[in-house]
């Protein structure tokens, strides 16, 4: 009986020892060099984490509904429209370094943005479609509308003759 309890009380012993070995490595494991801890340093307070917490769950939401939408329209896996979405904004990522300064400095506000979208509807409208300037959009609208009846009339007809 004694033998047993003094086997007991070795193997104790044996893991007293090994675990303090092990959090000695895991102590040394959780320091950081100094330089890599002073890189970091701006993130580890509450002020920046405020900050960081609400852009990681925002881009976790467009993440989401980037992969619905690519599912969708692509008619692909969710898993390979997964795939495309971290691939690419990985890709993406490095390129908003450089790409950032040159956008901004061309479309600094989302209404100059604007406006030359609208801009180019308009001249669109007027040069591919033909439009003179002088008709109105009621006039564009009857114009749109009478082609409609008469391709739906023509339909008909030849739904009718078959």
């Amino acid at each position: 009986m004694n033998n047993r309890i003094n086997e007991i009380r070795k193997q104790i012993r044996a893991l007293r020892v090994s675990m303090l070995e092990a959090e000695a490595v895991m102590r040394e494991q959780e320091q950081m060099a100094p330089d890599a801890k002073a890189r970091i340093e701006f993130l580890l307070n509450p002020q920046a984490f405020s900050g960081f917490l609400p852009l990681l769950v925002m881009m976790l939401i467009f993440g989401g509904f980037a992969i619905a939408a690519l599912q969708v329209v692509f008619r692909t896996s969710y898993l390979r429209a997964a795939v495309i979405v971290i691939l690419s904004g990985a890709a993406l990522f490095p390129a908003f370094f450089f790409l950032q300064p040159i956008f901004s400095m061309l479309l600094g506000s989302p209404f100059l943005l604007l406006m030359l979208f609208l801009t180019g509807v308009k001249q669109m409208d007027i040069k591919c479609c033909g439009f003179p300037e002088t008709r109105s959009r009621t006039s564009h609208f009857a114009m749109y509308h009478s082609d409609i009846e008469n391709v739906y009339t023509k339909l008909q007809q030849n739904h009718i003759k078959s």
